[in-house]
């Protein structure tokens, strides 16, 4: 016989508990220590393509921002040039270190971001397995109302215009579903 604990509280269906967050953002740290050694790995092969033969150490500039989207991440021109005010010189060669370029890649990578913007896109497959952690009955879908719950409630909040924007994106319009894997594809591709 199984026992059921009388004294937690009954909640509502579709209500966001603290855990169900936690449980999307923990990263195993062997995990961790895995996506880093690809990263790593990843930028030292780029990194190669580009450094300059006369100078070792170095690339040049303008090579600054295909660097940072070959490890993956997907930064505008101008977040391309803060990087590249970030590690340049006082007086400006054209060329950056390789060294203090690789600390800024690897942070921006491991992190996705940089001074606070995010930077990368997530997989289509790990979008669809933030979804399922929450279709806890795994119907394929969630209800608008439970995702407008998460993005005003839990981690990164979204304001109200940022909020109504995904879900009018999200939701089908009938029904109030959120169908997470098609939904996925938008936000894994745009």
């Amino acid at each position: 016989m199984s026992r059921v604990d009388k004294s937690a509280p009954v909640l509502p269906p579709g209500t966001v508990r603290p855990e169900d967050v936690e449980e999307l953002l923990y990263i195993p740290p062997e995990r961790e220590e895995r996506r880093r050694k690809h990263y790593e790995e990843k930028l030292a092969d780029i990194l190669t393509l580009f450094e300059h033969e006369d100078r070792k150490g170095v690339i040049e500039i303008r090579d600054v921002g295909t660097v940072i989207r070959g490890v993956g991440l997907n930064p505008s021109e101008a977040v391309v040039l803060r990087v590249i005010e970030t590690v340049e010189e006082p007086e400006s060669t054209g060329f950056i270190s390789v060294a203090k370029l690789s600390q800024v890649v690897m942070s921006m990578a491991m992190t996705g971001q940089f001074e606070g913007n995010i930077q990368a896109r997530e997989s289509e497959s790990s979008i669809i397995a933030a979804f399922e952690m929450l279709d806890r009955d795994r119907k394929g879908y969630i209800e608008a109302s439970y995702l407008k719950e998460v993005l005003v409630t839990m981690g990164e909040k979204f304001n109200n215009e940022e909020m109504l924007e995904m879900i009018n994106a999200a939701s089908d319009p009938e029904t109030g579903h959120v169908y997470y894997e098609d939904f996925a594809v938008l936000l894994a591709t745009e």
